[in-house]
């Protein structure tokens, strides 16, 4: 049974919050001085709050599962999705590719020099023109370290955005179990020429779950508390076994990203599942999270470089420069969503209503 696209799962926006909160833990933590209390912080169980790693697979499941929703249950052509698909990604991507770039004029590397290397190895080279245009295609293959590193995801949300469509007329529910094994198949042995297919399972794990949530939910709901307890503690684990098990991803990279998506599904279902944990991710807060994830996630580094680039020196602690990043983050990720993300969400649904698209391209049934 595939979900209503009416059917909105809040929870999950807290969710993707949480996720975007993880990776700016993981950038703040990854600007201190690389030592052994460091070192032996990141490879403890505590590391699953701020597995930057697995919170972006996390992002990429969530991606498939809403996208499947949108395209079994509507009425929508392939030009109507691409158009509001293109309007929700790509209006915050380019302020944050302007604001950074307004950012990198300001920005004094001098005063990162006690920090770890790794935060001394951004905004180092100036951009050429060329540069600046391969980010705005965004889709071409490019050195997206040199503005904003984090954007190396969108590239990839953008292109499978663009590819699910397709792969999703290919399911059959009476050959599932062909199908993923064949998804699996082509991710690994393609990722080496197109690299972007990497991670081609973590969005189709996705839209699998949306497809057969009906099937797995009267599944889960048969558990008791024991089997659910035991059934989440392997999630967790699977989400974080880069640290938790760091000999899979010394044995294969593409493995331990399969696995952490694996790991997504299973944090998604608890979020559902488990009352107070979706209370939380319901509430006002979680609602806040959810709403700005997007733009924190794009503007968070940029913020951390310069917050820590004029103030490091004046506070000597990076407690004090991450919290003051962090707030400024925030608030500026509200702004763009009210003033920007909303704004262009509501044109791009307008213009895909237009009669010109109306003509049906592709029926997703």
């Amino acid at each position: 049974m595939v979900l209503n696209s009416n059917q909105r799962f809040i929870e999950l926006d807290g969710l993707r919050g949480l996720a975007a909160f993880s990776v700016f833990l993981s950038h703040f933590i990854g600007f201190y001085f690389e030592s052994n209390n460091i070192k032996t912080l990141q490879s403890s169980p505590l590391r699953i709050f701020w597995n930057g790693d697995a919170a972006v697979n996390l992002f990429f499941v969530l991606s498939g599962f809403v996208l499947a929703i949108s395209f079994f249950r509507t009425n929508i052509t392939f030009l109507q999705y691409s158009i509001k698909r293109l309007f929700r990604i790509y209006p915050a991507y380019y302020f944050s590719i302007g604001f950074s770039l307004i950012l990198m004029k300001f920005f004094i590397p001098n005063n990162l020099t006690e920090l770890s290397f790794w935060a001394q190895s951004f905004w180092k080279n100036k951009i050429k023109f060329s540069e600046i245009v391969d980010h705005l295609i965004l889709i071409k293959h490019f050195n997206t370290h040199l503005i904003n590193p984090v954007i190396w995801s969108l590239g990839i949300e953008i292109k499978m955005s663009l590819l699910i469509p397709f792969i999703a007329l290919l399911y059959k529910k009476e050959r599932a179990i062909l199908f993923s094994l064949s998804i699996l198949v082509v991710s690994w042995g393609l990722s080496l020429t197109i690299p972007f297919l990497f991670y081609l399972p973590q969005f189709v794990l996705g839209l699998l779950f949306a497809v057969h949530y009906g099937e797995i939910n009267q599944h889960i709901n048969r558990f008791n508390k024991l089997k659910f307890f035991i059934f989440s503690l392997l999630f967790v684990f699977l989400y974080g076994n880069r640290f938790l098990l760091p000999e899979i991803a010394e044995y294969s990279e593409w493995l331990t990203t399969v696995l952490a998506g694996f790991g997504s599904i299973g944090l998604i279902i608890i979020s559902i599942k488990v009352k107070k944990i979706k209370t939380i991710l319901s509430s006002k807060l979680g609602k806040f999270l959810g709403e700005t994830s997007y733009s924190f996630y794009l503007l968070h580094l940029p913020l951390l470089l310069i917050t820590f680039s004029f103030t490091f020196l004046v506070f000597h602690s990076a407690i004090y420069c991450g919290i003051l990043a962090l707030i400024i983050t925030y608030a500026l990720s509200y702004f763009i969503y009210k003033t920007v993300e909303i704004k262009m969400i509501s044109i791009g649904n307008t213009i895909s209503k237009k009669r010109l698209m109306t003509k049906r391209i592709f029926k997703f049934l």
